[in-house]
Protein backbone atom coordinates (compact mmCIF):
# COMPACT_ATOMS: atom_id res chain seq x y z
CA UNK A 1 0.00 0.00 0.00
CA UNK A 2 2.64 2.40 1.30
CA UNK A 3 4.79 1.96 -2.15
CA UNK A 4 1.59 2.14 -4.38
CA UNK A 5 0.81 5.85 -2.62
CA UNK A 6 4.58 6.28 -2.95
CA UNK A 7 4.94 5.35 -6.39
CA UNK A 8 1.26 7.80 -7.19
CA UNK A 9 2.63 10.88 -5.89
CA UNK A 10 6.27 10.38 -7.45
CA UNK A 11 4.45 10.14 -10.71
CA UNK A 12 2.02 13.23 -9.65
CA UNK A 13 5.71 15.22 -8.66
CA UNK A 14 7.14 14.21 -12.19
CA UNK A 15 4.50 15.72 -14.01
CA UNK A 16 4.22 19.20 -12.03
CA UNK A 17 7.87 19.24 -12.42
CA UNK A 18 7.68 18.65 -16.06
CA UNK A 19 4.87 21.47 -16.47
CA UNK A 20 6.57 23.84 -14.29
CA UNK A 21 9.52 23.96 -16.39
CA UNK A 22 11.06 27.05 -17.81
CA UNK A 23 10.53 27.44 -21.49
CA UNK A 24 14.06 28.74 -22.32
CA UNK A 25 14.79 30.14 -26.40
CA UNK A 26 18.08 30.72 -26.10
CA UNK A 27 21.17 30.44 -23.92
CA UNK A 28 21.76 34.06 -23.41
CA UNK A 29 17.96 34.07 -21.43
CA UNK A 30 18.98 30.79 -19.81
CA UNK A 31 21.97 33.05 -18.75
CA UNK A 32 19.77 36.31 -17.71
CA UNK A 33 17.78 33.41 -15.48
CA UNK A 34 20.45 31.64 -13.76
CA UNK A 35 22.24 34.99 -13.20
CA UNK A 36 18.60 36.38 -11.46
CA UNK A 37 18.24 32.98 -9.46
CA UNK A 38 21.84 33.42 -7.77
CA UNK A 39 21.83 37.08 -7.19
CA UNK A 40 18.30 35.82 -5.27
CA UNK A 41 19.75 33.25 -3.31
CA UNK A 42 23.47 35.74 -2.49
CA UNK A 43 21.39 38.22 -0.81
CA UNK A 44 19.25 35.66 0.63
CA UNK A 45 22.35 33.94 2.59
CA UNK A 46 23.75 37.59 3.10
CA UNK A 47 20.36 38.23 5.43
CA UNK A 48 20.74 35.43 7.27
CA UNK A 49 24.16 35.65 7.59
CA UNK A 50 23.67 39.12 8.85
CA UNK A 51 20.83 38.07 11.27
CA UNK A 52 22.47 34.77 12.44
CA UNK A 53 25.67 37.00 13.73
CA UNK A 54 23.46 40.06 14.96
CA UNK A 55 22.13 37.40 17.51
CA UNK A 56 25.64 35.64 18.43
CA UNK A 57 26.79 39.41 18.69
CA UNK A 58 24.04 40.33 21.78
CA UNK A 59 25.01 37.04 23.65
CA UNK A 60 28.67 37.87 23.43
CA UNK A 61 28.11 41.81 24.68
CA UNK A 62 25.80 39.30 27.29
CA UNK A 63 28.90 37.12 28.15
CA UNK A 64 31.21 40.35 28.39
CA UNK A 65 28.81 42.40 30.79
CA UNK A 66 28.06 39.25 33.07
CA UNK A 67 31.89 39.03 33.51
CA UNK A 68 31.85 35.29 32.25
CA UNK A 69 35.20 33.25 31.99
CA UNK A 70 34.70 32.74 28.57
CA UNK A 71 33.86 35.68 26.79
CA UNK A 72 36.73 36.71 25.78
CA UNK A 73 36.52 33.33 23.80
CA UNK A 74 33.13 34.16 22.74
CA UNK A 75 34.94 37.46 21.36
CA UNK A 76 37.60 36.12 19.46
CA UNK A 77 35.35 33.80 17.73
CA UNK A 78 32.70 35.78 16.79
CA UNK A 79 35.54 38.52 15.56
CA UNK A 80 37.07 35.80 13.57
CA UNK A 81 33.73 34.76 11.70
CA UNK A 82 32.98 38.20 10.91
CA UNK A 83 36.37 38.51 9.33
CA UNK A 84 35.35 34.97 7.31
CA UNK A 85 31.82 36.00 6.28
CA UNK A 86 33.51 39.22 5.17
CA UNK A 87 36.26 37.42 3.21
CA UNK A 88 33.91 34.89 1.76
CA UNK A 89 31.79 37.69 0.19
CA UNK A 90 34.50 39.75 -1.37
CA UNK A 91 35.25 36.05 -2.92
CA UNK A 92 31.64 36.24 -4.06
CA UNK A 93 31.14 39.72 -5.18
CA UNK A 94 34.55 40.33 -6.45
CA UNK A 95 36.68 42.68 -4.84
Amino acid sequence: MRKRVLLSCASMLSVALANAQVKLSSVSEMNTKVSEATSAVVTMVQYIIGAVLAIALIFVVYSLATSSQRAKEYLIGWVIAVVVCLIAKGVIIGF
